[in-house]
């Protein structure tokens, strides 16, 4: 489970204009107040591919057979040096260390998913990993985690919204906040004051505000466990004097 980031977004300026950007970004099927990233930064549908173990395996059997130095498959499938080299580099700026496999036999992929993936051939699992590095080369990413980790800055949408009151909306985020959405909210509505703040259940910890109006953007991201974090978190997660206290106690 991931540690959730409760959010509140303060609105202010003209109350009509205010009502356009709630219609505008709540949930299609979600109450005035919910936030549905996509209807601010939209995430193209073909990155909705699954994100995990079949992703790696999938894009390593495909370098394998497109590999120009790997003979283990016919030499009509290969890819140029200079796209095949940029294609490898893409994929370290995204997944990091992690080793690519590029000089794997038929033989070896068709071990993989006889003993990882049920229901699937080598030559779908070589033909889903085309699809993730078309999604990289088209979009920066492979699946949906890493591009909206990028885009978002979270790799989940909202969830949790609460009812819509004096003017503010509250929601929460997994594990870090949405904050290049809320910039993007900014532009979108330069004429609407915008107050960003965001408190981790990490209480003290990952916590911040950002206040965009008129193109401008000022923030505050206070040291851990100081005592503008704990401001923050107050009133992000409406605890009490008592309740902190004891937290503070505790850390």
């Amino acid at each position: 489970m991931p540690n959730h980031v409760m959010s509140k977004i303060y609105l202010e300026g003209d109350p009509k204009r205010i009502q356009e950007l709630l219609e505008c970004v709540k949930y299609d099927d979600g109450d005035i107040g919910s936030l549905d990233c996509n209807k601010v930064i939209p995430m193209p549908k073909g990155l909705n591919l699954e994100s995990g173990v079949i992703e790696w395996d999938s894009i390593c059997a495909y370098l394998s057979k497109v590999n120009p130095i790997n003979m283990n498959f016919p030499t009509d499938h290969k890819l140029p040096n200079d796209l095949f080299k940029h294609i490898c580099d893409e994929l370290a700026d995204v997944f990091g260390s992690r080793p690519i496999y590029t000089n794997m036999s038929y033989e070896q992929i068709v071990y993989t998913v006889n003993t990882r993936f049920e229901n699937m051939s080598a030559d779908e699992l070589i033909d889903l990993g085309g699809k993730y590095v078309s999604n990289l080369l088209q979009h920066g990413a492979t699946s949906w985690y890493y591009w909206r980790i990028s885009n978002w800055g979270s790799s989940w949408n909202t969830y949790d919204a609460e009812p819509f009151v004096n003017n503010t909306m509250t929601f929460k985020s997994a594990n870090t906040p949405i904050d290049k959405v809320i910039n993007e909210l900014g532009e979108m509505y330069p004429d609407i004051k915008i107050t960003y703040k965001y408190a981790d259940e990490d209480f003290g910890r990952n916590t911040g505000v950002m206040e965009l109006y008129k193109h401008g953007l000022e923030g505050l991201l206070p040291a851990e466990y100081s005592d503008e974090a704990f401001d923050i978190v107050k009133e992000c997660w409406n605890c009490s004097d008592e309740e902190l206290e004891k937290y503070k106690a505790e850390v």
